[in-house]
């Protein structure tokens, strides 16, 4: 979707000037010849400061409103691509013996990447050339990862291999190009060798939305989690009599404001995966996604916000938002007018003022949901450093763009997992009976949580552990 290439690489200013001129240049040829097919362009393509390209109002945008919209005709999918090329990825997936739910979707994706490799062979003879040219330099994509990074990002991901999971689909398309090559759609241009159509197919990836390669609306970013301001629609988008494909506005938008849109992947290792960039989350939210049902009465109130979980953020005093963890003690109540009693009561103020008797009853459900997280927390940081700690450890470095992005997100994993389940284990000790237990390392132990208590008696020196002096002279813990 949007350009996050590698870019122009020059040693002078004046090269660097002279490629962005160019760029802008292709910009506005596609933007005039669009125009002249109809399109409405009332957001187009701009640079943000620190260079990268990105969809800017060209006016002030109500809520709900087209910014730009381009006919079906000149969008790249399924019904334009050209008819022999088609043919090819018919025969190719028949032959492979598929279902007609993975022809289906199968013929859609083949459509797009091995259309852009025949447009592009085509050059000023394609009907698709002004988009062609204005498309940006492939992102660092998982086919130029390497093995270890793959393995990683695998594990951090919760199993999901991509690169392994769309080869089937790269070796079919090598199949229908070198097909339609047969055929003569190339000419006297070679066919794509094995590892263009594999470029192709990742680079097709990471900008297509909705099975489209949409010119101008391809420039869209992704926005900071929860932040977008505009959507990609494709169904009913009519302007002057005419289907297409829209973004519209999600709340009003000031001229040269940016438009942002949801990518739905909200931690670096998703984009990464799956667009070849991180937006920095690498080293503010967590991979780990806390997930929680919040019962009916709840939702109406707001606790519907965390339908799809919550990460864990460097901003956040606890690592889990604030509102978040509201949320989850009020769901540990026995209903909707406990809660509303408790509220009157004072009971959730940060110095709560609830009667002796009911604080101490309501503190006893607080209590669980607070040693819950701790102890959540404390298991996956667990997982990671057993599980992908030593790989990361031994293969990862960060010379390349993936491995310093897997390094900075195992850092940041196990500094926000510490972060919430130690503040989680404080705020349950505080709310210990006087006569019970009181400190978070027996609070620990007492619920079970064996992780979270190692942890504790490692920081408090309750093991019974020898100090003794390193080289340099500072204090070393050894059970």
């Amino acid at each position: 979707m949007a350009g996050y290439g590698s870019g122009a690489s020059s040693s002078s200013h004046d090269a660097s000037a002279s490629a962005d001129s160019k760029r802008e240049a292709r910009d506005r040829a596609l933007e005039t010849y669009l125009s002249s097919k109809g399109a409405l362009l009332d957001s187009v393509s701009g640079v943000r400061p620190c260079g990268l390209r990105g969809l800017f109002a060209t006016r002030d945008l109500g809520a709900e409103e087209m910014a730009c919209w381009i006919p079906n005709d000149e969008v790249l999918e399924l019904s334009t691509c050209d008819p022999g090329l088609r043919e090819a990825i018919a025969a190719t997936l028949t032959e492979a013996g598929l279902s007609e739910v993975e022809k289906t979707v199968y013929e859609r994706m083949m459509c797009l990447s091995a259309g852009l490799l025949l447009e592009t062979a085509r050059g000023t003879s394609s009907r698709f050339q002004p988009y062609v040219e204005a498309l940006p330099e492939p992102p660092p994509t998982t086919n130029t990862f390497s093995l270890a990074e793959r393995e990683v990002l695998r594990l951090m991901s919760g199993g999901t291999d991509y690169h392994a999971m769309y080869q089937p689909l790269v070796e079919l398309n090598i199949k229908a190009v070198r097909r339609a090559a047969d055929a003569g759609l190339w000419g006297d241009a070679p066919a794509p060798e094995r590892d263009k159509v594999d470029a192709a197919f990742h680079f097709v990836l990471s900008r297509m939305s909705y099975m489209r390669m949409i010119p101008v609306v391809d420039l869209a970013n992704a926005a900071m989690p929860g932040e977008e301001n505009a959507r990609i629609c494709v169904e009913e988008q009519v302007y002057n009599g005419r289907e297409g494909v829209a973004m519209v506005t999600k709340r009003p938008v000031a001229e040269g404001e940016e438009l942002l849109i949801d990518y739905n992947h909200h931690h670096a290792i998703g984009m990464l995966s799956n667009y070849g960039c991180t937006m920095g989350l690498e080293t503010s939210r967590s991979v780990t996604t806390i997930q929680f049902s919040v019962p009916p009465w709840l939702q109406e109130l707001g606790g519907g916000a965390y339908a799809r979980g919550v990460q864990l953020q460097e901003e956040e005093t606890a690592a889990l938002p604030e509102q978040a963890i509201l949320i989850l003690r009020m769901s540990a109540m026995g209903g909707l007018q406990e809660v509303i009693e408790a509220v009157e009561d004072g009971y959730f103020k940060d110095v709560p003022t609830a009667p002796h008797e009911k604080k101490r009853r309501w503190d006893s459900s607080q209590r669980t949901v607070y040693l819950d997280l701790a102890r959540f927390c404390a298991e996956r940081r667990q997982h990671w450093e057993e599980n992908i700690g030593p790989i990361v450890k031994r293969d990862i470095t960060a010379t390349t763009f993936a491995g310093e992005a897997i390094v900075n997100q195992y850092d940041t994993e196990l500094r926000l997992l510490r972060r919430c389940e130690e503040e989680m284990l404080r705020r349950a000790a505080l709310m210990a009976p006087a006569e019970g237990v009181s400190s978070p390392l027996h609070l620990a132990s007492v619920h079970g949580n064996a992780a979270v208590a190692r942890l504790l008696a490692e920081k408090s020196g309750e093991t019974g552990a020898k100090k003794e002096a390193k080289d340099d002279g500072t204090a070393q813990n050894r059970p």
